[in-house]
């Protein structure tokens, strides 16, 4: 893709992004002159802070890639070394705000101990790999309690992780045994709340698996979307690629039309 495409669509999706966090602050905005309760006015004062400070963020991300486009453009039109004739991600130089503010959440159960290293091994793996991978394991005691916890993180972040097992697909449809698991079944209340209010509308929640046969385990309301087997390097790097939006195969650039001469034929009876 030339690197002038590449640099628009960026800062077209970066366009949309800061279109949507205006539109969450000012719903929080909203909800926090209505609150009467001053635990939750606490709570979405935090929630305004974090995402005007997340705005704040994409609108340098924006100021950045335009800057850069405008090389580009300059460059073109002065006539040098065509360095973008087939530029890839690689030719647009990273800077350090462009990578810090990637958020995933990781919802899960406890199964067991080998089951809760597992998935703390996927968040050290994604941490180390440059996203702020968020899980319970990583907090001692948050002081505003589990449940407030819970549903901050669901709301703060670019992404939720859903490692479906069969327990966590019981306890996230808040079945199973009473009093055990009361984590995975009120993120799962979260995550139906959510997905109800945006009308089906997902763009945050994707299913993990650690093995292909647990794809019956994925929630009811989850299953027409993609899911990743993250038991591999592949299928990990499949999962890194779609959070961190590197398609492996991206569509090509929309080339001029062809203008092509008639069939010849013969005109009249003789030959």
């Amino acid at each position: 893709m030339p690197q002038d495409e590449l640099l628009r669509q960026k800062i077209a999706n970066l366009k949309t992004l800061w279109d949507q966090l205006t539109e969450k602050l000012n719903g929080l905005q909203q909800d926090k002159i209505l609150e009467t309760r001053s635990d939750e006015k606490l709570r979405l004062g935090r929630l305004i802070d974090e995402t005007e400070k997340e705005r704040d963020e994409v609108e340098q991300k924006m100021a950045y890639l335009e800057g850069r486009l405008r090389e580009v453009m300059e460059s073109d039109q002065g006539g040098g070394v065509a360095r973008n004739n087939h530029p890839t991600t690689e030719d647009i130089p990273v800077d350090p705000v462009m990578t810090d503010n990637l958020k995933v959440f990781i919802s899960y159960s406890h199964d067991s101990p080998e089951h809760k290293n597992r998935v703390l091994d996927l968040a050290d793996r994604l941490h180390t790999d440059g996203i702020d991978c968020r899980i319970d394991q990583y907090v001692a005691a948050p002081p505003e309690g589990w449940p407030s916890w819970m549903l901050d993180q669901i709301e703060q972040v670019d992404f939720v992780l859903l490692v479906c097992t069969p327990i966590y697909g019981e306890r996230v449809r808040g079945r199973g045994e009473a009093g055990k698991g009361k984590g995975a079944k009120w993120e799962g209340a979260i995550i139906t709340q959510v997905l109800y209010d945006g009308e089906a509308h997902n763009t945050k929640f994707i299913p993990v698996l650690f093995s292909p046969t647990d794809t019956d385990c994925i929630p009811v309301f989850l299953r027409g979307v993609n899911y990743y087997v993250v038991d591999t390097d592949p299928g990990y790097e499949t999962l890194y690629r779609r959070l961190t939006g590197q398609h492996d195969t991206p569509k090509p650039t929309l080339g001029k039309r062809r203008s092509l001469p008639p069939r010849p034929r013969k005109f009249g009876l003789n030959p």
